[in-house]
């Protein structure tokens, strides 16, 4: 048996301020959107609830340093069978609850082998900016998807070579922990140690 890291928050030393963990292993899948137009994916199998959607449940990340830094990392997975698939992930986050949401970033997912069974693709993507919030704020993520029309990812958190249906079947393969997402609030201290050549943008 699989054991979930849900709403996993710790306290760090030295220049890290604080860490933020979201993972489920249970499997998830598109939303249904496609060529641009985005939604939040979708839960295929267990109970309880979508981790990866705007769920006010969601215990969040609260910020411990008003001129601190964001680290945010995901990783995600697209399975599928024959032919050829794409589609993208997004990166969301709310400080209200999500009554409003904020683009972080994401990545583009393809896939292709004649009309042979895949085992799907997978991506991560990372970022690094100045919050600009006051202490005590709360930052919420989750993970949105656009497919293509003509050829989608379907199920997500798996990998699968045999078929690319929509209800998550899960596999013998193991990889049911294929998604999270990983936030550090960082001293800013830290952050210009990295590179300088390196730019950090305001806000989301």
């Amino acid at each position: 048996m699989g054991r979930k890291l849900l709403n996993a928050t710790t306290e760090s030393g030295q220049n890290t301020l604080g860490m933020y963990y979201i993972q489920d292993d249970e499997i998830y899948g598109k939303s249904g959107n496609h060529n641009g137009s985005y939604a939040w994916i979708s839960k295929h199998t267990g109970s309880g609830q979508n981790y990866y959607s705007n769920n006010t449940n969601q215990t969040g990340y609260t910020i411990k340093k008003a001129d601190s830094y964001l680290r945010v990392r995901f990783t995600a997975t697209g399975d599928h069978g024959s032919n050829w698939r794409a589609g993208s992930f997004l990166l969301q986050y709310t400080t209200n609850n999500w009554s409003n949401t904020t683009n972080i970033g994401g990545f583009g997912l393809t896939m292709y082998n004649g009309p042979h069974h895949n085992y799907g693709n997978s991506g991560c993507y990372e970022r690094i900016w100045l919050h600009g919030s006051s202490v005590g704020t709360v930052y919420k993520f989750g993970i949105a998807d656009s497919t293509n029309s003509n050829g989608n990812t379907h199920t997500y958190n798996n990998v699968n070579a045999g078929s690319d249906s929509n209800d998550g079947t899960q596999n013998n393969y193991g990889q049911v922990y294929c998604m999270n997402i990983r936030v550090e609030e960082i001293e800013a201290a830290e952050v210009s140690q990295f590179s300088s050549q390196n730019t950090f943008a305001s806000g989301g």
